[in-house]
């Protein structure tokens, strides 16, 4: 089963927004909008966006399949009835620039809406006579349905295809795992400069194209992060729990051991798959018959590749781990594990998000966890050996808040985030004495994540004051761990063992080889 992650909605819009001085508009130009309705293949798409605050119109214009070539493009107002006709309000004969005999085409451009030029001489002198009072009846005319985008052609010298100018939110079109996003996009209004052309970008897609760049903007990776260095940490308590359960409580008071494992492995998700290697060193002594206690220092390397809407993107995370370790011989030979554990962890991220760029980022994470485990040692016979466990695992992940570089005005800042799992499970592992120096084992573990705590990761826009927040599901979840390998006995003193481990969950599944050397003084 892979790893299921949805992003739900759940949106929360910034408190002291003030009320918007830029809108999006979004024309669908056909033949059909043409009062006469006009007869062709022709179509376009027309994005328009009135910033009052600057004083700026931005025309942003796709075209193609005219049955003429192209003449002239306006905007038209202000209309009666949306589906009246209007005289012109931009530049006559055309917008500058616009491309002239062509069937197909594209247009951008910013125009300064104090400009005399950027308007229609007729319109303005209708219009209070000044490009101040032209622009507030342009403003007007869109907000109430009655301005229009036309591109006129030699097959209609009158309008070949048109479309009204209809106020524009990134919310009608996302779905639940767009929605905070779409929400958080359409509170930043048109914007101005870099944010206007990136918004204006992001408007004039449409459908699957629309809602795949949106979620380009998501922070994914976060919650995924936080589920990598979890698991890594639980896998970090099943390596020094297998080392004990391998060579439980073996060799004199007084005397000790030093180990070293190594374990490459992988691991697949829904958006992401990882590649990971963990090199662990630790030594243990006996402080008696019943009691050893150790500690082990770890680095863990990840490589997070995803995929989907995210595809390009990648994420390096590096674990530095140090776990405090104890087992407590009781009677009967039963006996309790311990650990604690603090972790120091390292993230650089760059992630794909399509026409906005590259973002990177880089963050830090505390992280916290323990076990604490009760199992018995049962020999079914003279060589085979039993011991069933009963396991609580805890993990806190503390992320500090970052900020991404290299996607201008849509670069995101994820504040602090916290994330904590526990998971109990129970399970056994089977040695066989096949001969005095050679163990095969084989182990089984089923474990359940509880609480029904959600993962929160709340983010903006380059610190604009919208805010939007992705919901991951509760963690609340099921999984299985099985493996086998084999342990090597020596006399003189060193031993070894080497294995396999598939673990599968909700979230993931995984694989991982790995080998270990232990050295006894």
């Amino acid at each position: 089963m892979r790893f299921h992650h949805k992003v739900i909605a759940t949106a929360i819009m910034m408190a002291c927004m003030a009320p918007a001085q830029a809108q999006i508009y979004k024309a669908r130009l056909s033949g059909a909008n043409e009062n006469p309705a006009v007869t062709t293949s022709g179509t376009g798409v027309g994005v328009v966006t009135f910033n009052r605050d600057t004083h700026e119109l931005h025309v942003k214009t796709t075209f193609s399949g005219l049955t003429g070539t192209s003449t002239a493009s306006h905007i038209h107002c202000c209309t009666t009835a949306p589906t009246a006709n209007a005289g012109v309000a931009t530049a006559t004969p055309t917008f500058p620039g616009f491309p002239a005999d062509v069937k197909d085409g594209t247009y951008d451009r910013v125009f300064a809406l104090t400009h005399a030029a950027s308007w229609n001489a007729a319109f303005v002198t209708a219009n209070g006579g000044t490009p101040a009072s032209a622009e507030i009846a342009l403003a007007n005319g869109a907000a109430g349905n009655h301005a229009y985008l036309n591109i006129h052609s030699s097959f209609a010298a009158g309008g070949e295809i048109r479309g009204n100018l209809v106020p524009f939110t990134f919310f009608s079109g996302a779905n639940a795992a767009t929605a905070p996003i779409a929400l958080a996009l359409d509170s930043l209004g048109a914007g101005t400069g870099e944010l206007n052309t990136a918004l204006v970008a992001l408007a004039s897609l449409d459908g699957l194209a629309q809602t795949n760049a949106v979620a380009q903007l998501a922070p994914l990776p976060v919650a995924m992060i936080a589920n990598l260095a979890s698991d890594g940490l639980f896998a970090t308590y099943d390596a020094i729990g297998n080392r004990l359960g391998g060579l439980r409580m073996e060799g004199a008071a007084g005397s000790g051991d030093i180990w070293v494992r190594y374990a490459n492995g992988e691991a697949e998700q829904d958006f992401a798959d990882s590649d990971s290697e963990d090199l662990t060193v630790g030594i243990d002594y006996r402080l008696g018959d019943a009691l050893l206690v150790g500690i082990a220092l770890g680095i863990q390397r990840d490589d997070l590749g995803f995929s989907g809407s995210l595809v390009g993107s990648s994420t390096e995370l590096q674990s530095n781990r140090a776990t405090a370790y104890a087992e407590l011989a009781l009677a009967a030979n039963a006996f309790i594990d311990a650990m604690v554990n603090m972790s120091h962890n390292e993230q650089q991220g760059m992630r794909n998000v399509g026409m906005n760029g590259i973002a990177m980022s880089t963050a830090e994470h505390e992280q916290w966890g323990g076990r604490l485990a009760l199992g018995i040692n049962l020999a079914l016979d003279s060589r085979l050996t039993l011991a069933p466990q009963v396991r609580f695992d805890w993990s806190y992940l503390e992320l500090e808040s970052y900020r991404e570089t290299g996607a201008g005005p849509l670069s995101l800042l994820v504040n602090d985030t916290d994330f904590e799992r526990e998971r109990g499970s129970i399970g056994a592992q089977l040695d066989w004495n096949l001969k005095a120096t050679t163990v095969p084992y084989l182990r089984a573990f089923w474990g359940n994540e509880f609480g029904d705590e959600k993962v929160l990761v709340d983010a903006n826009f380059n610190g604009a004051s919208s805010m939007f927040r992705t919901v991951e599901s509760a963690l609340d979840s099921s999984g299985y761990n099985v493996g086998f390998g084999l342990n090597i006995h020596n006399a003189g003193g060193m031993e070894g063992s080497f294995g396999y481990d598939y673990s599968e969950n909700a979230r993931y599944e995984s694989d991982m080889l790995h080998a270990r050397l232990l050295l006894r003084f």
